[in-house]
């Protein structure tokens, strides 16, 4: 399973089938946390000066046998916790670094859910050993779906809205809809206008808080310079907006392109300027 794959295909599974992984799913899971905190390590949208983003997984033994999400994750024995600052660039770069994993877990057959506040800070807290200044912004469920789904996550996602996306032109402007059977096509072949629309509606396809897909994107004539900002205020907008610029980037890096990412500290809104290299 590609990126693009893993982007269109990923949901967020509330109820697992309450069994531990094995021993070399566990090894696969390790591997790719390891990897991207090691990436992390180099900013996105922080100063370099902050301290990076970081992911650690708990097995629900050291939640005391219990998942402190309060009744919203059942079944789930493995969870990954993000742990960052409360500086704006690093939480930008933790939900980039989060989503960058979650993905990578959906391409090898995992599931996953973000949650952002039904779940005890405390106790994943003492569990994964916080430093001074750390903070844990998000844990995620990983696992295998239960294959019946409970009452209450069809509700949750009924409510949620989880699988309604918002159109293209009322997201992004400068860009036209993209025709995604070009995705088969060599990206060499493509425009940079092509791909950008084919970038943005991945990022379309993000997950966010409550599902309320608060970024938006204005895009210059060339297609080689994007503004990606936020139209919501909420104590999660950092991290929808760090878990887009991840569909961004590693959408781009699919197609061959590498974009250069900026945090505008004068944007009345969170802003985030990208340049093609």
């Amino acid at each position: 399973m590609n990126i693009f794959e893993a982007i269109l295909t990923r949901r967020s599974w509330r109820t697992y089938n309450g069994l531990r992984l094995d021993e070399n799913t566990i090894s696969q899971v390790e591997s790719i946390i390891s990897a991207a905190n090691a990436a992390a390590s180099e900013p996105l949208t922080r100063d370099a000066a902050v301290p990076a983003p970081r992911v650690v997984l708990l097995e629900d033994e050291s939640l005391n046998g219990l998942s402190g999400t309060y009744g919203a994750i059942r079944g789930a024995r493995h969870f990954m916790a993000l742990i960052s600052t409360s500086s704006e660039g690093a939480q930008i770069d933790a939900g980039a670094l989060m989503e960058n994993i979650i993905i990578s877990l959906t391409a090898i057959g995992l599931d996953t859910c973000w949650l952002g506040g039904t779940f005890s800070r405390s106790r994943f807290g003492a569990a994964a050993a916080l430093a001074d200044g750390e903070e844990i912004l998000a844990v995620s469920p990983v696992g295998h779906r239960s294959p019946s789904t409970r009452f209450a996550e069809r509700m949750m996602q009924r409510l949620a809205r989880s699988s309604r996306r918002k159109p293209f032109q009322e997201l992004f402007s400068g860009v036209n809809t993209p025709d995604l059977s070009a995705i088969t096509r060599p990206s060499d072949s493509m425009t940079d206008r092509e791909r950008i629309s084919i970038i943005l509606d991945m990022v379309r396809h993000a997950p966010s808080s409550s599902n309320s897909q608060p970024w938006r994107a204005a895009v210059s004539p060339d297609g080689r310079k994007v503004r990606l900002y936020s139209t919501r205020h909420s104590r999660y907008s950092l991290l929808d907006m760090g878990i887009a610029l991840d569909h961004f980037l590693e959408s781009a890096a699919m197609l061959g392109q590498n974009w250069e990412a900026r945090l505008d500290d004068a944007a009345p809104d969170i802003t985030i300027n990208l340049q093609l290299d």
